[in-house]
C-alpha cells in the first residue's frame, strides 16, 4: 500500500493527528469529576495510588464438581465483599432459570445466577458477558448485594470481580455501577465497536463513581444485572423496568493497571423518564 506523501511539516503534523484520532476513536476515555462552587471550578484531589492487586483465585474444582451434577454449569462467580461465590448456569433462553435453583429442578423465588443465553461460554468469551441474578426487596440475598457498589467505600475497597470458566479465571476491574431503565439496552453480548462504545460512554455517564481507566471497545467486559427499587411510576408503584448494573473490564491479573481511588460522580446521568 502506498503511503501518501505530504509536503511540509504542517501536513505531516496533521497526518499524525489524524492517525492518533483514528486509533483512539473506539476507546472511551475516563472522565474526571469536577464540581462548580460559586462559579469556580473545584478540581479533584490529586490521585491516590494504593497497592490494591487482584487476589489469586481458582474456582476450577468447585466448577467441575457442580458441572458433574448439572451440565448447564458454565462458570463460577466470586465477588469479594459479598457472599457471592457460586456456580453460574446457562439455558437455551433467559426464562428457564429465572425462578429455579441452579439444579433446575425446583422453584425458587431468589432463583440463581445465570448467563444470558446468547453468550458463548466455551473458548473465547464474547465482548460482553452478561450475568443475571435476582434482588428480592433488597433482602441481602443474591444480586441485591450488588447495590453495595453504590457506596463509595465499597466500590473503592472491592474493585475486582472473578469469573471462572473452562478457559480459566477471568479477572475484571469494576469500572461503573449505575441505575438505568431497560430502554437503555446494555445487554448486548457482541455489539459493533460503534454501538459498544456508546454503551460504555453511557455507562460511565450514569455511574455513581468514576475510575481512572480508559475503556477500549475491543476489550472484554462483564455485566452484572439485577432489579432494583429506587424509582416509582406516576401512581407510586415500583417501576418494573429499572435495573442496577455493575460493569467490569477484564484485566491482566499478572500485570494489573495501577489502582487509583475512584471519584464520586457529582451528577450521574439519571435514567430517561
Amino acid at each position: 500500500m502506498k503511503l501518501l506523501k505530504f509536503c511540509g511539516k504542517s501536513s505531516f503534523f496533521l497526518a499524525f493527528l489524524f492517525l492518533i484520532g483514528f486509533l483512539t476513536s473506539f476507546t472511551v476515555v475516563a472522565p474526571h469529576a469536577t464540581s462548580t462552587i460559586g462559579g469556580l471550578v473545584e478540581l479533584p484531589l490529586p490521585p491516590i495510588i494504593i497497592n490494591q492487586k487482584p487476589q489469586e483465585v481458582d474456582r476450577s474444582r468447585e466448577m467441575a464438581a457442580f458441572e458433574a451434577k448439572n451440565d448447564d454449569c458454565v462458570g463460577w462467580l466470586y465477588i469479594p465483599g459479598t457472599d457471592i461465590d457460586d456456580e453460574i448456569v446457562q439455558a437455551k433462553d433467559n426464562d428457564f432459570y429465572l425462578r429455579r435453583t441452579s439444579m433446575g429442578y425446583y422453584y425458587s423465588e431468589h432463583g440463581c445466577y445465570f448467563v444470558d443465553y446468547r453468550n458463548h461460554m466455551s473458548g473465547e468469551l464474547d465482548r460482553n458477558t452478561i450475568i443475571y441474578g435476582h434482588n428480592i426487596w433488597d433482602d441481602g440475598e443474591k444480586f441485591s448485594q450488588l447495590l453495595a457498589y453504590e457506596d463509595w467505600d465499597h466500590f473503592s475497597s472491592y474493585p475486582y470481580l472473578y469469573l471462572q470458566t473452562e478457559s480459566g479465571m477471568h479477572v475484571y476491574r469494576v469500572v461503573a455501577a449505575y441505575y438505568t431503565f431497560t430502554d437503555f439496552y446494555y445487554i448486548r453480548p457482541d455489539a459493533s465497536d460503534k454501538i459498544w462504545s456508546y454503551i460504555l460512554r453511557e455507562s460511565l455517564l450514569r455511574s455513581e463513581h468514576l475510575t481512572d481507566l480508559d475503556l477500549p471497545a475491543d476489550g472484554k467486559y462483564l455485566t452484572l444485572s439485577t432489579c432494583c427499587y429506587r424509582y416509582t411510576d406516576a401512581y407510586g408503584n415500583r417501576r418494573k423496568d429499572q435495573r442496577f448494573v455493575v460493569l467490569g473490564m477484564e484485566i491482566d491479573s499478572e500485570n494489573p493497571p495501577r489502582y487509583q481511588l475512584p471519584e464520586k460522580n457529582p451528577s450521574p446521568k439519571p435514567p430517561a423518564a
